[in-house]
């Protein structure tokens, strides 16, 4: 059985880019499949995942954090202020 592929050798592929299809009745090797494309865009849409998480995480921080402000220290503040001017 061969290989044919002018690109790349089959050692050179992970485990996970490869697929081999065998017969029920034997153990040889009947087709292998080259899942470079497959791999490649299954990281990509990884990596396109965690970024919008952090982006999404990253504005909840913000808007909670404006939200404290707003409704937390701010009345504190004030409240302070007032207890100051009239001590």
């Amino acid at each position: 059985m061969t290989w044919e592929s002018s690109e790349i050798s089959i050692k050179d592929l992970r485990a996970s880019e490869k697929d081999a299809i065998t017969l029920e009745d034997s153990d040889e090797f009947v087709a292998i499949f080259d899942l470079r494309s497959v791999t490649r865009m299954t990281a990509g849409l990884s990596i396109v995942r965690t970024i919008f998480v952090c982006v999404l995480l990253t504005s909840g921080s913000l808007y909670l954090t404006k939200d404290a402000q707003e409704i937390v220290i701010l009345p504190i503040e004030q409240m302070i202020k007032k207890v100051n001017s009239i001590s």
